[in-house]
């Protein structure tokens, strides 16, 4: 009773954090649109983009494997948190020198740009890391606190500036997940990894190097139309493109947001027991359905008044719109993968997941930059689809455990692909 109670209290906590945390840009993104170029905006969120990207890899797999060993190798667990405390000064200062090369030295370029986004992406891998440890921790509320911080800090930033008619908001962005990076790491600010300390280094990344190739993909998944769009189309496309996936990967998001208290707590309660993991697994699969399904509806119900309060009468309105009402519609499918994603951690079969995840961000990709100049901003909608398909059916095969796996997650996809069809049928 006491570890299922922990485990309502941390997810609690990681659910409000996640809400708060989404609700930065629902808030913060009106004022950029508003008091910036659509050009200027286009190009701060793909900066965005791209070093998220990146931050994944120059995290080389580490918080995958850091979260898995703190609960299943409890006998390593001060050495693993040292490990991490020194590669995440590393990656900080790292961060710092790109920065300072970028601002003092190549004043308004291309190359500027990239340092900066280069800059962000070090200083992410350095927060992912250290979130990694505290969700093994069920430190919940100060993993929550340094989520909304890492995201809602910079955008408040930058807001702030761009009112005041700040010109370089490229820069300020980029200071300011440093600085929150900094608040991470202060305390050990200079304490540099030790020949030891890289060997242990290097064995954590052996087992967890496959996570890259996850993880990029998911990131990929999640950013690919944004980046996609910018290639074929430019900047201008892009910045539509940025207000249709906040509604229509919404609560895919929310989702990845509360499995940081949903994982750690099914490998503690698979850790007991396979049934005890399952039965777990499935309660709280089918309470996130529920939550997830009427999450969707509010924001197919309302997706015309929400895109008319977050964009200018320059955006293509109604094409927004049809996009968030036919993209959504799969959110709860993503559940199912989350639950085999869980399955495979537990077994370590990060390979699996470095070969399914790359698949799905590639359909996305390819699907939207191949479509988006014939179809316009549906493209990416389908596309998100398609991957999300591919996601889930992959790693049922994989994990071959989808007969054990709540199924009202494809139910409500069902539901919600009929909502959409009316409510199209009614706007059209």
């Amino acid at each position: 009773m006491k570890l299922k109670n922990s485990t309502l209290n941390h997810s609690f906590i990681y659910i409000s954090g996640s809400l708060v945390q989404a609700l930065a840009p629902f808030l913060l993104i009106p004022i950029l649109t508003r008091n910036t170029t659509q050009e200027t905006f286009g190009l701060l969120m793909l900066m965005i983009a791209f070093a998220t990207v990146l931050s994944f890899i120059f995290s080389l797999g580490v918080p995958a494997i850091l979260t898995r060993d703190l609960i299943y190798e409890k006998s390593e667990k001060d050495l693993n948190i040292l490990i991490a405390n020194r590669f995440q000064t590393l990656l900080f200062w790292i961060s710092f020198f790109l920065i300072t090369i970028g601002y003092v030295f190549l004043r308004d370029t291309f190359i500027q740009y990239w340092l900066y986004i280069f800059s962000i992406s070090f200083s992410l891998s350095l927060i992912q890391i250290r979130l990694s440890v505290l969700r093994a921790q069920s430190k919940s509320l100060r993993f929550a606190l340094l989520a909304i911080l890492s995201t809602g800090f910079p955008l408040l930033v930058v807001s702030t500036l761009a009112i005041t008619d700040y010109q370089n908001v490229f820069f300020a962005f980029t200071l300011a997940i440093l600085f929150v990076a900094l608040t991470v790491q202060l305390r050990f600010i200079f304490s540099f990894p030790k020949y030891s300390n890289y060997l242990s280094i290097f064995k954590l990344i052996s087992v967890g190097y496959p996570m890259i190739f996850h993880s990029v993909s998911i990131s990929l998944f999640q950013y690919g139309d944004k980046l996609s769009g910018y290639l074929g189309l430019g900047a201008d496309i892009v910045s539509q493109i940025v207000i249709m996936s906040i509604f229509m990967t919404a609560p895919m998001l929310l989702l990845s947001t509360i499995n940081n208290a949903w994982l750690p707590a099914v490998l503690e309660h698979f850790y007991k027991s396979q049934k005890d993991g399952f039965t777990f697994s499935n309660k709280v699969a089918l309470k996130l359905n529920w939550l997830i399904t009427l999450i969707s509806l509010g924001i197919m119900f309302a997706s015309n008044l929400l895109v008319q309060a977050f964009t200018p009468i320059t955006y293509d309105r109604q094409a927004i719109t049809n996009s968030i009402l036919i993209g959504i519609i799969a959110s709860p499918l993503y559940i199912l993968y989350l639950q085999n994603t869980h399955l495979i951690t537990i077994n370590k079969e990060f390979k699996k997941l470095a070969a399914i995840t790359p698949v799905a961000a590639a359909v996305q990709f390819i699907f939207t930059f191949g479509l988006v100049g014939e179809i316009g901003l549906l493209a990416p909608a389908l596309g998100f689809i398609f991957a999300l398909l591919i996601q889930v059916i992959l790693t049922s095969f994989a994990t071959r455990k989808i007969s054990q796996l709540n199924k009202f997650p494809i139910y409500s996809t069902i539901f919600l692909a009929l909502c959409s069809y009316f409510l199209l049928r009614i706007i059209s």
